[in-house]
């Protein structure tokens, strides 16, 4: 913009001091959630992090029925031996081929379904064998986690007020905007899961 080059992630500036918005990408939704648990139904929850797959994730994109094997390659090894028996559904969240190629080898076959949600940012090729496709293996990627903003976030919404819905354990810390770089260590050092900003404290 006049000569300066304008950074952002994935087309969002979430920080700036004021936007522009299209009222195509606009979402009313109702005063009665509270603002620290509303702007969790953006990207946070819809998609997920590197620890726990996202609610648009499993419920959209990956459509993961109850009774389901699930695994979650993150920070962390996946939690017990399901990568010796294989999932019934894996989400990577990091944003690493290899690791993106591990989940889909732990996928089980016959019906397993890998959902990338990580973006890979070293330039890294994913590299599969078109074999295990055969195998009945499958793969797909989500940006948002599949969510539909207009009505899907209040429905979320709605599905926190009335308790089917649980967003109170996403939020590890809570800042000022004073000590916003604060917020970006914790999340470097795998020390936050959610961390709520507040502009006005």
């Amino acid at each position: 913009m006049n000569g300066e080059i304008l950074h952002h992630f994935l087309w969002v500036s979430s920080f700036t001091e004021y936007t522009v918005v299209d009222v195509t990408h606009a979402v009313k939704i109702t005063p009665e959630i509270p603002a620290d648990k509303a702007c969790l139904l953006g990207c946070g929850v819809s998609t997920g992090s590197p620890v726990v797959a996202g609610i648009g994730a499993a419920w959209k994109v990956a459509e993961v029925e109850e009774g389901s094997t699930v695994a979650i390659f993150g920070l962390g090894p996946v939690i017990n031996e399901l990568t010796n028996g294989g999932a019934d559904y894996c989400f990577e969240c990091i944003g690493l081929a290899s690791l993106m190629q591990e989940a889909f080898l732990s996928s089980r076959k016959g019906w397993g379904k890998t959902v990338i949600l990580g973006v890979e940012m070293h330039g890294s090729q994913l590299s599969l064998n078109p074999y295990e496709f055969l195998r009945g293996r499958s793969v797909t990627g989500t940006l948002f986690g599949g969510i539909k903003p207009k009505s899907d976030i209040p429905l979320l919404a709605k599905k926190y007020l009335d308790n089917e819905l649980s967003l109170d354990g996403f939020i590890s810390h809570e800042l000022s905007f004073q000590d916003i770089n604060k917020a970006f260590e914790l999340h470097q050092e795998g020390k936050s899961l959610r961390c709520i900003i507040w502009m006005d404290h």
